[in-house]
């Protein structure tokens, strides 16, 4: 699991909201990791939206301000012990969202450029 915590554009104001997703994989191209969550538009998705790198990203505006996210780490829950099924292997890297979507073989939405609205 990846957790972000909402902040300012600085990354210095960290809030008590924020984030979690699960990691699904990571893209060839950008060096980014793709997020799996299921809360969007009543379907599972993908999205390579959250930089890992530690750096405050734009997230979305509610209510007129913007909510910026800052990656605060990788977690397991307590007690889980990592197999190596569970660590990311070359079957899990994708040249594209769209290439992993496919491999999902799921009814899922691209949130590459933000949610849509239905």
């Amino acid at each position: 699991m990846a957790v972000f915590s909402d902040c300012d554009s600085t990354g210095t104001n960290i809030k008590l909201s924020g984030h979690v997703t699960l990691v699904y994989g990571k893209l060839l191209d950008k060096n980014t990791y793709i997020g799996l969550g299921g809360n969007q538009g009543d379907m599972i998705t993908l999205s390579p939206n959250y930089k890992y790198d530690g750096k405050p990203f734009y997230s979305y505006t509610e209510k007129g301000v913007k909510v910026y996210k800052k990656f605060r780490g990788f977690y397991k829950p307590k007690g889980y012990l990592i197999k190596e099924e569970d660590k990311l292997n070359a079957n899990d890297e994708y040249a594209t969202i769209k290439d992993a979507n496919a491999k999902l073989k799921q009814k899922t939405q691209d949130t590459s450029k933000g949610e849509s609205s239905r």
